[in-house]
């Protein structure tokens, strides 16, 4: 996601919490908690993937395997995108999601 992944985090969650005009359902475990929110950055050398707390305080886990591990036990997070460093590589794919 980008800037809007607050607002995704909420409307992930009111549908997790049976608010779906459509969808009468209630899902407590996809309810999408801000400690579930992160930043997804790129190495400065642009090899290493790292997961960034949202507010960039403190690198989360750091090249694929460790950040696969981070997710096992979290049915729902929401990263947003390295748009930087997307942008600065000229919109390339290999610039983008891992």
């Amino acid at each position: 996601f980008g800037t809007d992944l607050p607002e995704v985090a909420e409307a992930v969650t009111a549908f997790a919490n049976g608010l779906h005009p459509d969808y009468d359902i209630s899902e407590p475990t996809l309810v999408l908690k801000p400690s579930n929110l992160f930043r997804g950055r790129w190495s400065n050398d642009g090899k290493t993937y790292e997961l960034w707390s949202y507010d960039e305080s403190e690198v989360i886990a750091s090249g694929d395997g460790a950040i696969l591990d981070f997710f096992r036990d979290k049915p729902v997070c929401g990263i947003r995108d390295d748009y930087e460093h997307w942008a600065a590589n000229g919109m390339a794919p290999v610039a983008g999601k891992p």
